[in-house]
């Protein structure tokens, strides 16, 4: 993938509203290991706020976002179980 962000899974909640990304994001995040990246897509505006707190709260690293197509995709790297 471009930006040298290595994917190593993809959680669609695209169609999902809050608080629904957040929780299987959270969920999602269990399911990889340390040093892996999740991407999440999403179209619900909350996640614009709610995914960077959820990693803030959760101490993962938040690595980027952007907005393409009408969807919004956030990459996570998981740095702690």
């Amino acid at each position: 993938m471009k930006d040298n962000i290595k994917i190593d899974a993809t959680l669609d909640c695209f169609g999902l509203i809050c608080p629904v990304p957040v929780y299987l994001t959270a969920k999602k995040i269990k399911e990889i290991k340390i040093g892996q990246v999740l991407e999440i897509i999403a179209n619900d505006e909350e996640a614009l706020q709610d995914i960077p707190a959820y990693c803030r709260e959760s101490g993962q690293k938040f690595l980027k976002f952007k907005e393409e197509e009408g969807q919004f995709k956030f990459y996570i790297e998981k740095v702690k179980d």
